[in-house]
């Protein structure tokens, strides 16, 4: 059994999409504590699968879609093959 599998059944989920709404959901509602320690628990494998799952069910009506996902990522501190160049003003687009 992976991670992601017993992750499911110790929160009490029935899929890896209801584990991976609750990573959104907590940074959604300020629990950003909580959200990295959701995804780390995860293989990289599964967080790739998640990765993969927000940018088809979660941002796919999201105006720009690359902006979102980086941002995500760089919410957990995943590379995403880009490099970005950040000023002060910048920063604050960014999640903490």
């Amino acid at each position: 059994m992976g991670a992601l599998q017993k992750l499911i059944q110790d929160y009490g989920f029935d899929s890896a999409e209801e584990y991976f709404e609750y990573i959104i959901e907590s940074i959604a509602n300020g629990q950003k504590a909580q959200a990295r320690h959701l995804f780390h628990a995860m293989e990289r494998g599964e967080r790739a699968e998640f990765f993969d799952w927000a940018e088809t069910s979660h941002f796919y009506d999201a105006e720009d879609i690359d902006t979102e996902m980086h941002q995500l990522r760089l919410f957990f501190d995943e590379p995403s093959g880009w490099e970005i160049y950040l000023d002060d003003n910048d920063e604050e687009n960014f999640p903490n």
